[in-house]
């Protein structure tokens, strides 16, 4: 029996589902099959879409065959660019927020538009990419203020500036040179590089632990590779848990991974420096 043979009844959509139809959506029809599946049918610009309710998810049929793709927001952002930066609330009039403000879609505009009809201006790929460099950078500084909080109200005040406070200084000079060099070359530093204090070797509980995967490239700052960056250090350091088991060993092992001569690289090596301050390393006589 045929998927026709099993449809039980066909009829337009109801009023009620009309007002959760997705923006721009055309409405073919309700079909219901003898299992008690529904399906919901719908044109978008050329594609034919079927869906089991009337938010979605929507799927594309392709012609003379039986393969069905999501409509996902790769397809909607062609069609209304900066959509990717929005958190959509209302679908049907294709509404939502960015950065905390209303924002629609303006068919005479053609363009996002605010509250006040003010158009809205995205950041470029570039730009994107270079916010998430500094949002991985703060999360990193945050991280590592967190773990050595308990160690660092232990230490003994000896100088008007505590190592947190050193920390904090020197990462907001490193921040400002971040964003202040895009597109031109590192300044190097006016001082020698110190030696980069590398993670202590991890204090395995068996003796047959091996370390799994491979770890990250050296980040080198490259907006473009941020993504692929935070991914990788992610996933190592879930392979290898065991390894690490507890976030100062994490902390200590991921600034290993900042390329040195790069405003990253500076910074993580402050955060080393910081490090050692608090905890000396024994490297023996």
């Amino acid at each position: 029996m045929s998927a026709q043979d099993n449809i039980e009844y066909q009829e337009p959509w109801n009023e009620d589902e009309l007002t959760q139809i997705p923006f721009s959506f055309e409405p073919l029809c309700v079909t219901g099959f003898m299992n008690r599946e529904i399906l919901f049918s719908a044109k978008w610009r050329s594609e034919a879409l079927i869906a089991p309710a009337p938010a979605g998810p929507w799927h594309i049929i392709h012609p003379g065959t039986d393969q069905q793709e999501l409509l996902t927001t790769d397809h909607w952002k062609i069609v209304y660019p900066g959509i990717q930066h929005l958190d959509i609330t209302d679908w049907h009039n294709l509404a939502g927020t960015y950065n905390r403000k209303n924002v629609r879609w303006s068919c005479s505009q053609n363009h996002f538009i605010y509250d006040n009809n003010r158009p809205v201006i995205f950041p470029t790929e570039e730009e994107a990419k270079t916010a998430e460099v500094s949002q991985l950078l703060e999360s990193s500084r945050q991280i590592l203020e967190r773990t050595t909080a308990t160690t660092t109200s232990m230490l003994p005040q000896t100088s008007p500036e505590t190592p947190k406070q050193e920390l904090t200084r020197k990462f907001s000079k490193i921040a400002a040179t971040a964003s202040t060099s895009k597109g031109k070359q590192p300044v190097a530093s006016q001082l020698p590089t110190p030696p980069v204090f590398k993670a202590a070797k991890p204090i395995s509980t068996t003796t047959n632990t091996k370390v799994l995967g491979t770890a990250s490239e050296a980040f080198d700052e490259t907006a473009s590779k941020a993504e692929g960056f935070l991914d990788a250090l992610r996933n190592y350091y879930y392979l290898n848990e065991s390894l690490y088991p507890d976030d100062c060993r994490r902390v200590a092992s991921a600034l290993t991974h900042f390329k040195v001569g790069t405003p990253a690289g500076e910074w993580a090596r402050d955060c080393q420096d910081m490090a050692q301050i608090q905890t000396p390393i024994d490297y023996g006589s």
